[in-house]
């Protein structure tokens, strides 16, 4: 008896499994249906065919995406490049900038977790599907199988043929049996002429069934049923573009490729230079300063900005407001005062403001600026290992102009360089790179000057200049226009530096000083240069003199 108990209800276990498993396939299919023809908005599944976000979405993965109202950076998504909903690209949002101000619709920037560089393209709200809410790890192998003909065979036609067949000789079987007894029936009731024969017994009492709970007949798993449904599913998704994308793409190669229109400019509001150490006090306020430059290609309002040292934070501006325009700097310090007191020569064109009040401490050696969206825009570091390290009075400033190659809360080193000379409110696209200031058997000395921006430079009206010993100064009108990422030599003939030590300045056409650069003792016929083309660190001798090259590799300890 209890053997029989346990037989049942192990039988109903198994029909309640399969109901429950194919009304869930059956569901999903629905949804995707409906999602599809866009009669209501779900989620959508992707096949990520490619290694770019490993390891967070693994090459082979089904991610589930589904649209929400807004995205922050650190969340994946999925996104139409251009529009292009046949080729969604599943990547992390690092950035978000707003080109039309802090109270426009914002522009993603994205890049795949293994990437180097960022996408080239900017995601636009109405070109985002939607954010990752899970992955399914290498179920895209089985949707790409799926829509292959041997895929098609393989989910759909073999596992209905299985069934169709299984199901065909159960229900033959149930036929035949139900068949004999009926037969049996009309034999007896043909000899007996009697219903209500002696031995009731012998009358077939079965009515005709199908045995839906499987009995003990050994035959193909109800589950089975619902193959041919996943199949059909894998299928109708693999063709389907509105489901899966053939390929989820990296588009760090594109990016690669642009790198002739030069380097990677900030798009929002970025300090762009920063004297954290002054000798120069008004008062009780120190000379210390910073240069904000803004990337948007709209006006922006300072007031609506903070700074953050670590610990603290302050507003960008103390009050009022301050309006920057595209392209334009914006200076600010502890006073209005420290300006014509501490930086007579700076570019009076440049607006001026007053920080914030509260604790700041730029012995962090950290900063960062904040948007209004209190998202952080921009992270400045300095002093550390591999860092620009200045001295008291030196500045550090992006050359090129605005040059950010790590936005957001990320953070890269040699956007920076050391300014021996502080440029407030003008900024540079040069510098001097590498120059042989004792020449003994070289012919003659020269100064190599190299752009890194993706702009020309025109050096009509420019000048070399030696101030330390007998100053003296030299046009370089004669070389032209410096093409992006070229350089730039001139020959002096004769003598001209000081062997003993001295300092080199670039001024252009209105006598700004654009770089400068200090030594104190020389090698004959050896050069003085960056390590790296306009890298901060300097070498004194390089080890391979690289007149009118790329420094890098040479110019060595």
């Amino acid at each position: 008896m209890l053997r029989e108990e346990l037989v049942k209800t192990r039988r109903i276990l198994s029909v309640t499994i399969q109901l429950a498993l194919g009304v869930s396939i059956l569901s999903v299919a629905i949804l995707l249906l409906l999602d599809h023809f866009k009669i209501i908005e779900t989620v959508k599944p992707f096949v990520v065919m490619s290694g770019s976000m490993n390891p967070a979405v693994k090459l082979g993965s089904v991610v589930i995406v589904k649209p929400e109202s807004s995205y922050r950076p650190g969340d994946i998504i999925t996104y139409a490049p251009d529009g292009n909903k046949e080729n969604p690209i599943t990547h992390r949002i690092v950035f978000r900038k707003f080109p039309e101000g802090p109270a426009g619709e914002p522009v993603y920037i994205t890049a795949g977790d293994a990437n180097d560089d960022f996408d080239s393209v900017q995601v636009g709200p109405a070109n985002v599907i939607g954010r990752v809410q899970f992955s399914i790890p290498y179920l895209g192998y089985l949707v790409s199988l799926a829509k292959q003909p041997y895929g098609f065979i393989l989910f759909v036609i073999v596992p209905a043929t299985i069934v169709i067949y299984e199901e065909l000789k159960i229900l033959l079987g149930e036929l035949r049996k139900s068949g004999s007894k009926m037969l049996s029936w009309v034999r007896y009731k043909r000899k007996t002429k009697d219903p209500s024969g002696p031995d009731q017994r012998q009358i077939p009492t079965t009515s005709l069934s199908i045995n839906l709970l499987g009995g003990k007949e050994k035959s193909f798993p109800k589950a089975g049923a619902f193959i041919p449904v996943i199949g059909t599913i894998l299928v109708l998704a693999a063709f389907t573009s509105a489901f899966y994308s053939d390929e989820e793409k990296s588009s760090g190669n594109i990016f690669g490729a642009a790198e002739s229109f030069g380097p990677q400019i900030a798009q929002t509001l970025v300090v762009n230079e920063l004297l954290p150490n002054s000798s120069c006090a008004v008062g009780p306020k120190p000379g210390i300063w910073l240069e904000v430059f803004n990337g948007y290609n709209t006006s922006v309002d300072l007031k609506d900005f903070d700074l953050f040292d670590g610990t603290n934070t302050i507003a960008l501006l103390h009050s009022g407001s301050l309006t920057l325009d595209p392209g334009e700097f914006g200076l600010l310090a502890h006073d209005q005062s420290i300006w014509n007191g501490c930086e007579p020569d700076r570019d009076t064109s440049a607006d001026t403001g007053q920080l914030g009040t509260g604790s700041f401490n730029l012995n962090s050696q950290f900063i960062q600026l904040r948007d209004p969206g209190d998202v952080v825009i921009d992270t400045v570091q300095w002093g550390g290992s591999g860092e620009a390290t200045p001295a008291q009075n030196q500045s550090i400033e992006r050359v090129p102009i605005g040059l950010d190659s790590a936005i957001g809360t990320s953070w890269e080193s040699t956007d920076f360089i050391v300014r021996q000379n502080p440029t407030p409110g003008y900024g540079s696209n040069l510098v001097l790179n590498e120059y042989l200031p004792n020449n003994s058997v070289e012919p003659n000395e020269w100064v190599e000057i190299f752009n890194p921006s993706g702009s020309p430079v025109n050096l009509n009206g420019w000048n070399l200049e030696d101030t330390l010993v007998s100053p003296s100064s030299k046009s370089i009108t004669g070389l032209g226009t410096i093409n992006p990422s070229a350089f730039k030599f001139y020959d002096v003939s004769g003598f001209w530096l000081n062997n003993s030590g001295d300092t080199l300045k670039l001024k252009d056409s209105s006598g700004k000083i654009i770089d400068q650069h200090t030594y104190t003792a020389t090698t004959p016929d050896s050069s003085i240069g960056r390590k790296e083309d306009r890298h901060t660190d300097w070498v004194d001798p390089c080890s391979t003199v690289s007149k009118g090259t790329t420094n890098t590799g040479f110019c060595q300890p």
